[in-house]
């Protein structure tokens, strides 16, 4: 039998998510976003909006949570506390907190209701193409379970331990990435300073051991006039810098490049730019902004 789906945080990636569900055929439900544009889109392509996320959490097989932060998951669950059945399963597609998940699991287990976390790397253009990248915490019987729901989105779905090994996994993957691209615009911000031609610099980074997905988003683009190459907010990979401190914090280099990390981006967020993409962190304009 088909699993109903009910989606809560139908914004930028949780809308392509959506996308893929209903082309697999899974019956989607949703609920108001604070952008009505991604709802009004889904349900023209068959999605059900409900008025509340306990009328959605009552005709759902599989709960599904797309939101910004691990705080938001606890208050959106607390909200559905009541609406909840034995037997439901929720996804936490949300880049939260370990123990925030195991928390939430053996809350909802003593309900008979099976708590998963399952984030996902990749861009809102993979979402919608079903070309995400699934880490998922939960049971070996629980994964299979679900495995077709997450093979819906993702092109690879992979068990990597029971409850909080995802988000993990997942903090770690933005660790690097997020490094990487605070590198790579200091890089070229220095290059700006010292008067090294951006493209021969590029097209040089190209053929070496500098290539990477963040090099090509993020320079690429610039070249082009367009610093929204890498659409990340500076927010959400603030937040996450931040909840993968307790991950490094017991190697003393890998706490300092945390630090370090996170103090570039909490400045354009002090300066109210958390919701300018990561990439245009390179932009002169939001540079003289945050300073």
């Amino acid at each position: 039998m088909t699993k109903r789906i009910g989606f809560i945080g139908a914004g930028m990636m949780g809308s392509g998510i959506c996308r893929s569900l209903l082309r697999a055929g899974y019956p989607v439900t949703v609920v108001a976003h604070r952008n009505r544009d991604p709802i009004e889109e889904l349900v023209k392509l068959g999605a059900t909006e409900a008025k509340s996320t306990t009328e959605l959490a009552a005709g759902a097989d599989v709960i599904m949570l797309c939101v910004d932060r691990a705080e938001t998951v606890e208050a959106v669950i607390a909200g559905l506390a009541g609406g909840l059945r034995a037997g439901q399963y929720v996804i936490d597609i949300t880049t939260g907190k370990p123990d925030t998940s195991t928390k939430l699991a053996a809350s909802l287990k003593a309900n008979g209701v099976t708590y998963v976390d399952a984030p996902v790397t990749g861009a809102p253009v993979h979402a919608a193409a079903g070309q995400l990248a699934s880490m998922v915490g939960a049971s070996p019987a629980v994964f299979e379970t679900l495995k077709p729901v997450l093979d819906a989105y993702s092109t690879q779905a992979l068990l990597f331990g029971s409850t909080g090994a995802g988000i993990t996994a997942k903090l770690l993957n933005n660790f690097v990435t997020q490094s990487s691209c605070q590198i790579i615009m200091q890089a070229y911000r220095a290059a700006r300073r010292n008067g090294v031609d951006w493209e021969k610099l590029y097209n040089t980074m190209l053929r070496g051991a500098a290539r990477s997905g963040s090099l090509e988003r993020i320079i690429g683009a610039a070249l082009q006039g367009n610093y929204k190459g890498q659409q990340f907010s500076i927010a959400n990979a603030c937040k996450d810098i931040d909840y993968a401190g307790a991950l490094v914090a017991a190697d003393p280099d890998g706490a300092r490049i945390q630090a370090a990390v996170l103090g570039a981006l909490q400045r354009p967020v002090q300066a109210g730019l958390g919701d300018r993409f990561v990439s245009e962190m390179l932009d002169p304009e939001v540079e003289r902004q945050a300073s």
